[in-house]
């Protein structure tokens, strides 16, 4: 396999890259690692439980006459969960 990447990353560079990631780790402390046994335990989403799933969403987003108080709506991304099989699809809103 021919190597088709010619770039060169200075020391300066490189210490920068780290410390970005390392402030997106720390602004981020709610990601986990999953170990293999992890991911392969969560429900996968298929087929049969699509429909659930998108009727699921309808009843999140609509309004219960304010029977969860002054928990915040959800919203939610139709067309990520179309495009992506869900994966993205659920997003906070204010």
């Amino acid at each position: 396999m021919e190597n088709r990447i010619d770039a060169v990353l200075t020391d300066a560079d490189r210490d920068n890259v780290l410390t970005i990631i390392n402030d997106i780790r720390a602004r981020l402390p709610f990601l986990i690692d999953l170990t293999i046994e992890d991911r392969q335990s969560l429900p996968k989403m298929g087929d049969k439980s699509r429909a659930f799933v998108s009727q699921a969403l309808a009843l999140a987003e609509h309004d219960h006459g304010g029977c969860y108080g002054n928990a915040p709506r959800r919203r939610f991304d139709h067309t990520a969960f179309a495009d992506s099989n869900g994966t993205r699809a659920i997003s906070r809103t204010r």
